[in-house]
């Protein structure tokens, strides 16, 4: 399947897991995320995530080609997704607390 293509999405999606080291405990895998940015914004666009959590939409939205603005109480999520974007495209990351 190529980048940016999904057949006629239906009701029901499998999307398998996946892992991540991290101790948030329900980590959104990026394949779930990935088609809902592709269908909602444009390269460039600003993509909010009002419970970032791990922070799979800013990962994901980075990958994209999209800013992110996250929001999240815990600043152990915060620190956590902070590393986590950074990790993945280090030249790339614009990440700030």
């Amino acid at each position: 399947m190529k980048a940016g293509w999904y057949p006629n999405r239906r009701d029901v999606w499998t999307v398998a897991t996946e892992p991540y080291k991290g101790a948030h405990f329900a980590t959104m895998p990026t394949r779930l995320i990935e088609p809902c940015i592709l269908a909602s914004s444009r390269p460039g666009d600003v993509v909010l995530d009002p419970f970032s959590g791990a922070g799979t939409v800013g990962l994901v939205a980075s990958r994209l080609g999209r800013r992110h603005i996250g929001v999240e109480l815990s600043l152990e999520y915060c620190q956590m997704a902070e590393q986590r974007i950074y990790d993945d495209a280090p030249l790339l990351a614009g990440v700030a607390l």
